[in-house]
C-alpha cells in the first residue's frame, strides 16, 4: 500500500464553517480508506495559505521531495495554497511523480483538462486574497482619514468595538499621564521609569510589568495627544487626549537629546543639586563601604560630605525655613494625582449605582410585557457580572487613593523638616525640582560640622 501525506490547515482557530482541522482530517481519512491509501503521517498548520513561508508546508514539500513518502492528500486546492509560488511547488512534485490529490475536487492530477483546471482554480484562490488585501487595505485607510485608529488599543486606551472610537481607560491613563511627566522631567531612565511606575501598580495587558523597551513605544507614540501615525503618514484622531502635545513634544525632546541618564547601579539622591562652593562645580556621587560620597573632583579642593548628613542638614533646614504651601500643594498635586484618581473612584461607585436602576427597569419591562422572563434573566446575570466587577474596581481604587493620602502625609512630614525619609527616591528627587533646591556645600563634612551647608530652596 502507497504511503501519503496529509495536509491540514486554518486561516484561525475560529473557522467553524466546515472546514475546521478536525472537519478536514475526518474527510481525508475517510477518502484514504476509500481509496485504501494509507496516511504515515498528517501535518497541521494555522496560518493562512497567502503566506510563502508557513513552517509545517515546507517541512512537507521537503519530505516529499526527499521520497520519504508517494503523494499528498489535501481537503481542498486552496487548503495547500493560496499564493502562486507555493502552487508552483506543489506542481513540481507531480511533474515527479509524487500522487497529489484532492478531496473535495476529486481531481486527476496526472490529466492534462484536470491539471488544466486545479491550475484556473489556484490563480482565482491567489486573486482572492490579493483582492481580500486589498480590500482590508482600503478598509484601513478610510477608518484613519475618519480619525479611527482600526488596531488594538494602545495602553491607557479601550477597545470599544469595530468602527468605533477608542476610550480612555479611567484605570491606566493616569499612569500613562504620570509616566510622561515624570519622563519629561529628564531626571529618570526608561528602566527607572519602568520600574517606578511597576511599583505604583501600572500592569500591561498581560497583567505583567511594562518592560523599558514597551515605554519607550508609548512615550514615542503620538496617539495619547490625538494623532494618529500609521506608516509615515499622520491623521488627526477622534478620540480624548491622554496628555497635551506641548508635553508630547518635551519628551520627544528627552528622547533625542538623550537627556536622560543610563539606569545606574547605584542612584544618588542629591545628583545635580548639591555644589562646590570655592568653585560652583557640581559634586559628583560616589559610593564606599556602603555609604554615598558628594566630592568635588576639582584639584586641590576637599569639598566632601556623606548623603545621609547631606539629607539630615536639609531636614534641619526645612524645621526652620519649611516649604511654602503653595509649592506644597503643586508638588502633591502633580506627583500623587489625587483629583484625578478621587474622580475615578466617584464614577465608578456612580455606575455602580446606576445598576440597580437597571435592574428596577428590567423588572418593570418584564411585567409590562416588553421583555421575556429568559431575557431578563440573561440581562440580569450580565449586570450582576459587570457589577461584580465595579466592586472590585472601587475597592483597588479605595485602597489606592487610601496609600495615597498616607503618602500625602509623609510628603508634608518630609517638606516641614519632620520625617519622610523612607519616601521613594523619585519622589525625592521631584521634590527637590519643584523646589528648585540648591545645597552648597564647603569643606570637607564631619558629622556635626553642618554649618558648612547652605540650602536654598524656592518659594
Amino acid at each position: 500500500m502507497s504511503r501519503y501525506y496529509a495536509y491540514v490547515r486554518v486561516s484561525t482557530t475560529k473557522q467553524q464553517d466546515g472546514t475546521s482541522i478536525a472537519a478536514q482530517k475526518k474527510l481525508i481519512n475517510e477518502y484514504a480508506k476509500t481509496n485504501k491509501l494509507r496516511i504515515i503521517e498528517t501535518y497541521e498548520e494555522i496560518q493562512s495559505a497567502a503566506n510563502t513561508h508557513r513552517t509545517q508546508f515546507q517541512k512537507l514539500i521537503t519530505n516529499l521531495e526527499s521520497g520519504r513518502a508517494d503523494g499528498l492528500i489535501l481537503h481542498t486546492i486552496d487548503r495547500g495554497a493560496r499564493n502562486l509560488k507555493d502552487w508552483a511547488s506543489i506542481g513540481e512534485l507531480a511533474d515527479k511523480g509524487v500522487d497529489i490529490r484532492f478531496v473535495q475536487e476529486n481531481l486527476d492530477f496526472n490529466a492534462r483538462g484536470s491539471r488544466l483546471s486545479a491550475d484556473i482554480q489556484a490563480v482565482i484562490a491567489a486573486d482572492y486574497i490579493r483582492n481580500l488585501r486589498f480590500e482590508t487595505l482600503k478598509g484601513i485607510t478610510c477608518r484613519l482619514e475618519q480619525g479611527l485608529y482600526p488596531f488594538k488599543a494602545p495602553l491607557g486606551y479601550i477597545d470599544t468595538g469595530s468602527g468605533r472610537v477608542k476610550e480612555i481607560d479611567p484605570v491606566l491613563a493616569p499612569y500613562i499621564r504620570e509616566g510622561f511627566k515624570l519622563y519629561s522631567s529628564g531626571e529618570c531612565s526608561l528602566k527607572e521609569l519602568a520600574n517606578h511606575m511597576y511599583a505604583e501598580g501600572l500592569r500591561n495587558s498581560t497583567g505583567r510589568k511594562a518592560s523599558p523597551v514597551s515605554w519607550s513605544r508609548i512615550l514615542r507614540n503620538p496617539f495619547y495627544y490625538g494623532v494618529i501615525h500609521v506608516r509615515g503618514k499622520i491623521y488627526p484622531g477622534m478620540h480624548e487626549q491622554i496628555i497635551r502635545e506641548g508635553l508630547y513634544k518635551k519628551v520627544q525632546g528627552v528622547l533625542d537629546s538623550r537627556i536622560a541618564k543610563k539606569a545606574q547601579s547605584h542612584q544618588s539622591l542629591f545628583r545635580n543639586y548639591a555644589y562646590c562652593k570655592e568653585c560652583e562645580s557640581r559634586l559628583l556621587a560616589e559610593c564606599q563601604k556602603g555609604f554615598t560620597y558628594y566630592r568635588c573632583h576639582t584639584r586641590s579642593h576637599t569639598t566632601a560630605v556623606r548623603e545621609d548628613r547631606l539629607e539630615a542638614a536639609l531636614q534641619k533646614y526645612l524645621v526652620e525655613r519649611p516649604v511654602h504651601q503653595s509649592i506644597r500643594s503643586k508638588i502633591v498635586k502633580d506627583i500623587l494625582s489625587l483629583g484625578e484618581k478621587q474622580a475615578y473612584l466617584n464614577s465608578q461607585k456612580a455606575m455602580l449605582s446606576s445598576f440597580h436602576t437597571k435592574k428596577e427597569n428590567l423588572y418593570k419591562m418584564y411585567t409590562d410585557g416588553i421583555m421575556l422572563k429568559n431575557e431578563v434573566a440573561q440581562k440580569k446575570i450580565g449586570l450582576d457580572q459587570q457589577a461584580c466587577e465595579l466592586k472590585r474596581r472601587i475597592e483597588q481604587a479605595q485602597t489606592k487613593l487610601n496609600d495615597l493620602h498616607s503618602k500625602e502625609v509623609t510628603i508634608g512630614q518630609y517638606l516641614q523638616g519632620g520625617g519622610g525619609l523612607d519616601l521613594s527616591l523619585s519622589i525625592k528627587r521631584t521634590i527637590f525640582r519643584y523646589c528648585s533646591l540648591r545645597c552648597i556645600i564647603t569643606g570637607s563634612i564631619s558629622d556635626k560640622d553642618h554649618h558648612n551647608m547652605q540650602f536654598g530652596v524656592g518659594e
